[in-house]
């Protein structure tokens, strides 16, 4: 079963960008494959609370 993805686009300060090029080029991996096992990295979302009916 195939997982249905997303596109994100955004922007970064060069600096930023050349940090993750940097990486990229040293491990020999995608600078997509970095931010993705970062993003893995994040805490899961807290379940939305249900307001109390009164």
């Amino acid at each position: 079963m195939a997982t249905e993805q997303k596109r994100i686009t955004f922007k970064l300060p060069d600096v930023e960008y050349r940090r993750i090029q940097a990486l990229s080029e040293r491990t020999g991996r995608t600078m997509t494959d970095i931010l993705r096992e970062f993003i893995r990295t994040l805490p899961e979302p807290e379940p939305e609370k249900k307001s109390e009916e009164k």
